[in-house]
Order: C-alpha cells, then structure tokens, then sequence
C-alpha cells in the first residue's frame, strides 16, 4: 500500500470468534481505488454475495476513510460506511462527517471490516493500534447519545470518536443510521440496522498517529489557495453563518423544497410565509447556541440550538439541516421550528435517517388524507401540520410502535403491506426515499436519483450545480445549461457521478470542494501521495471504476433499466411557481447517461468499457 496518505493498516473483526487480522492492501490498490466509497465498491463487490440476506451474519459493514483524511488537506474530515442496504436490497453507502474518521487513522487504521455477528451486545475500542472487543450489554436499549457518554465515561476517554447506533438500528429498523458526535450521521440506506443485526453497538477509538504525508511543506501553500478560492465563492460565506438551513431561504422560490409530500409548489403554501419560519435566517435569529465545524474544515457549517419557546422549550442538539427542515416542515406542512428540531432530537437518539424518516411522515400524511390510512390504523388524527402529531409518529416509528412498526420499513415497503395504491404516494427510487431536491427544479436530479447506485440520492453527484449554470470545462461541462433542458443532462449527470465517487474516495467534504480546483486537488494529492493524480484521471478512471463495480454489484442484486424510473408524483407537475408545469425528461437524459456510461440495453457496462476501466475480472465474468 501506498505509504503516504495512509496508515497500511485495514483491520477485520470477526464478530463471531472475535478474531482480529490486519490487511495491507498493495499499492496497486490503493492507486485504483484511493480509498472511501472506491475501496467500499470493490471490498462489497468481491466479498458479499448478492444474495447475502442484508441482515445475516453473512453480510459485512465497512468502514474506509481516504489518503487526506487526517491530513493538513481542507475539510477531509469524512468517512463513508457500505454495506448490502437492508432498505434496498442493493448497494449501499452512507457518508458522514465528525471527528471519526481523522481519530480511526490517528489510531492506526484506514479502515474497519465488520463481519460475522457477536453473540452479546458488543462495543469495538481501538486504541494507538490496539483493537479490544467490550460488552455492550449495558448499553443495549440505550440512545446513541447516552450510549456515546456512558462509554466514553468508562474509557475515562473524553475526546474518543464514536460512532453507533440507537435503539432503531438495534430494533434493525430498516431506516437506521448510524451517528458519531452526538448528532453527526451516517444516515442513509439503513446502514444502522446492519450493525444491529451484528450485536454490534458502536466502534470508539482514539490515537496520536501522525499520517505520513510526501511533501509537508508544499501544503501549507496548496491550502491557502484552496481557502482563497472558498472565500470568493458566495455559497462558502452563507453556509458559515446559515449551514444547510441556508437553502431553504434560497431553494423554494426555485421549486426546489418539497411541499406537502411533493404535491404542492411552494407558492401554494403562501411563498415564503411558512418556508421562512424554519429556514437558516429563522434558526439564526431564534434558537442558535454556537457554531462547530468537522475536524479540519473552515466551513463549520454544523450549529447546536436550543428551542426558547412552546412544547419543546428547553431542547438542545445539533441544528436541523436543510434536508430534516424540508421533511418534517415543509413536506408535512409544518412550520413549527421547535417540533423539527424534536423530530431531529428523535432521529438523532435512536439513530434514524432524517430524510428516509421524514419522507415517510409525509408519506403517512398524504394517506390518511386519502382514505388510505384511518384513525384506527394510526390511533390518532394524522393532518398536516400538526406539529404534535407529527412528533408522535417519529417517536412510533423510532419504537417500531402500532402502524410505526410499518412504516419502519420505509415508503416502499410500508406501501406494499399497506397496498390500496398507497405506492403512489410514496417518494422514493428503488426503495431509497429522494432527498430534498426536486427533479422539477432541476431536471438533472431526475436522472440522478434514477440511475445512481443506492437510489434516491444527492450526494453521488449533485447535479443541480450545472442545471444552475457552473462550467467546469476541465471535465467536460464547458457551457452553460439551462435547469429545465434536458438536452446533454444525461452526459453531464455521468460525469458528476464519478467526479462525486472520487470526492467520497477522498473522503473530502463537498462544500468544500468547491475550492479544490483542478490543479489544487492535483497538487494536493501529489503532495499528500507522492503520487500524480489530476482531475481527469480522478474523475475517468478512479471514479467511473467505482461506479461500474456499484452497477455491476446492482445487477447481481437484480436491478434491471425498467427499475431506472421516478415516483408517479415527481413525474406529476405542480400547478404554480417557477416550476408550473415542469416534468423531467428521464427518458431522453437516460439514453445519453446510457451512451456516456457506455452501458448495454441491459444496464451494465460494455466489455470494451470494463476492459478500458481496468475490470478485466469483470468483464471475463459479464462476457
């Protein structure tokens, strides 16, 4: 393995026996998938079977961080987590902030392998490079931010990273997340319930390693050329005084926000009336503590609050983001600031996704408007924005309680159990809940959410930024695009994708990565590796392998083109605002995603296309 950039240390834990055994992957490795969600791709597609039951024993959790984590490089305080997604059946990835993944490689480690399954509840405690496996049977049924005190109370390790679950990833709620400082999140595609279905509560550790970097003295310039370009950029300063809440004053008059489950434009809701009281300005105004940022990151983005007035005076936590605003607010028709932040409060103690969690209140919502859902299923009146309600049912769903215990399982799931049509009111891609960014605003999401690895998602290639008319012309976005064309969206979304899986590969935040221009992310890899990396190599060649090896796994999993589709609801245009009108064009966008990818009618890349990705292996076993 490459020395600089990484520790040469991958542990793997056998929950079963408790053996420990450490890997070095060979440079070639490292160089071909540099680290995060590339390492992920290619460890989940060689060692889980897909087959393998998402909550077996037989299926495996990792965790990986990249070469600048733990480095002076800008805002590489990130690691990803992957696994078969219980929610899915597929791929799956969740990435996530904090101070975790810097202190895994101050312990020694680039990475952690979870297999097998404890036969008690069970902590891992990774300490300077010794890894020791601990009961966690004290703290089983307990919250993931009691569970983050008591365990570092027991270490007597105060500055610890931890990283567990809550009582739904116990409950193997297939929603649930897995959280590391007291409200950061590892949060989609249910990876939380697989490490439910381990025994396996939390992974702490802490160390003083240094990693070894090539040229220590050439970062300090890099770094200041990357803040340089952060501070011109308008997006750096107002998530430094807003975070994501920011977007909700900005997004809806877009068309962006979803409102009432989707059905409804923001203009339908009275404009900014309701948008503006949960929205960054609000949030400022009223209930923000002090501000944070992740380990190394200039942005500190994130923010602890504390409601001042109503039910829920006197709750602290970490500041909704814009995601949890748009789906326990605007979404259910909830202006009510202090019960999102409980709902948040609630995601965050038994370990949910907000996004997956919210879009299914919403979803509960829009059926008991319809008939579908009745007072007797649910036990109470369920009607939009009741704020009241609306806690109730995150709390049933945490707890796995009444029509919760449906609804759990997340909007696919719930609507084929539930049945009457209640598919149609259910806002997800191949069973992951879409974000909260409409394919309506900005045609692009369409074939995003449609066609990337773990369904519904953002955060493999925010494609929005070239609907909003940013050029990158060093990877092929040399023009400006208009948000509702759909001509070259296809094309571009490729592109985005394997530059997002080189950024989740690097494990570098992409707020910031707006200030990585090409020849600094270049010369910061350089300086970091030792090794030569531009952006185009990064991009054709680290990030499209990735991809390919998620289609390919996504294949064996039994997804097929006719699954590439979008909910009845995103395909159904809202009647005023900017997007009056306005359905995406998947189909179109589709063929050119198709054409870029060089993807067969069957979904899965040519034989000429993995032998140029390097997946000869691959390409032997597809042909």
């Amino acid at each position: 393995m490459a020395k600089q950039g990484y520790m040469e240390q991958i542990a793997r834990i056998n929950l079963s026996d408790g053996s420990v055994k450490i890997e070095t992957p060979d440079e070639d490795f490292a160089m071909a998938y540099v680290g995060g969600s590339g390492f992920g791709a290619r460890y989940l597609y060689d060692e889980v079977p897909a087959e393998t039951d998402p909550l077996s024993e037989k299926n495996i959790i990792y965790f990986f961080t990249g070469p600048f984590v733990g480095t002076p490089a800008p805002s590489a305080g990130r690691f990803m987590v992957i696994s078969k997604s219980p929610l899915t059946g597929m791929y799956g990835e969740a990435n996530c902030g904090g101070t975790w993944g810097p202190m895994i490689k101050a312990a020694g480690f680039d990475g952690v392998i979870c297999e097998g399954k404890a036969e008690k509840p069970t902590y891992i405690w990774i300490n300077n490079g010794e890894i020791e496996l601990k009961s966690a049977t004290a703290y089983w049924g307990k919250d993931a931010l009691e569970t983050e005190d008591l365990i570092k109370k027991e270490l007597n390790e105060k500055r610890a990273a931890f990283a567990g679950i809550g009582q739904s990833g116990e409950k193997l709620v297939k929603m649930a997340a897995i959280i590391n400082d007291y409200g950061r999140a590892a949060g989609r595609c249910g990876l939380g319930a697989v490490m439910g279905s381990k025994n396996l509560k939390a992974i702490v550790c802490k160390g003083n390693q240094k990693v070894p970097v090539d040229d220590p003295d050439s970062i300090p310039n890099i770094t200041r050329s990357i803040l340089k370009k952060l501070d011109a950029n308008p997006l750096f300063h107002s998530l430094q005084n807003y975070g994501t809440p920011w977007f909700m004053n900005t997004f809806w008059i877009l068309g962006d926000v979803p409102i009432k489950n989707w059905h409804w434009s923001a203009h339908e809701w009275g404009g900014n009336e309701h948008t503006d009281k949960i929205a960054g300005g609000t949030i400022r105004k009223t209930i923000i503590k002090k501000r944070y940022a992740c380990k190394g990151c200039p942005i500190a983005c994130g923010c602890h609050v504390e409601v001042k007035e109503g039910p829920w005076a006197g709750l602290t936590g970490h500041q909704p983001e814009y995601e949890t605003l748009a789906f326990f607010g605007s979404s259910c028709l909830n202006d009510d600031l202090g019960s999102i932040c409980k709902c948040n409060d609630i995601c965050n103690r038994y370990g949910l996704d907000t996004i997956s969690t919210g879009s299914t209140v919403a979803f509960a919502l829009d059926l008991y408007e319809h008939g579908i859902l009745t007072k007797e299923d649910i036990g109470f009146e369920l009607k939009w924005g009741d704020a009241e309600a609306i806690v109730k049912l995150t709390e049933m769903i945490a707890k796995q309680e009444g029509i919760g215990a449906i609804l759990s399982e997340g909007t696919r799931a719930a609507a084929e159990k539930i049945g009457k049509g209640a598919i149609d009111y259910a806002v997800q891609t191949r069973g992951l809940e879409l974000p909260a960014h409409d394919p309506r605003a900005f045609v692009s999401f369409g074939v995003q959410y449609a066609t990337t690895a773990r369904g519904g998602d953002h955060c493999s290639g925010f494609t929005a930024i070239a609907d909003m008319g940013i050029i990158f012309p060093v990877i092929g976005i040399p023009y400006k695009t208009g948000r509702f064309d759909a001509q070259d969206k296809g094309r571009i979304t490729g592109v985005l994708q394997d530059v997002f899986t080189l950024f989740n590969s690097l494990t570098i935040c992409y707020f910031a990565a707006l200030g990585y221009g090409a020849r600094d992310l270049q010369l910061m890899a350089k300086a970091v590796t030792g090794k030569e990396m531009t952006l185009e190599q990064g991009v054709y060649e680290i990030g499209a392998r990735a991809n390919a090896l998620k289609r390919l796994y996504n294949y064996k999993c039994g997804i097929r083109p006719k699954d590439e589709i979008l909910p009845k609801i995103i395909m159904t245009p809202v009647k005023s605002g900017s997007t009056e009108g306005v359905v995406p064009d998947l189909e179109t966008m589709k063929k050119e995603y198709y054409d870029y990818n060089k993807l067969t009618e069957q979904g899965i890349p040519t034989k000429e296309r993995l032998i140029d990705l390097k997946l000869e292996k691959e390409a032997k076993e597809f042909y």
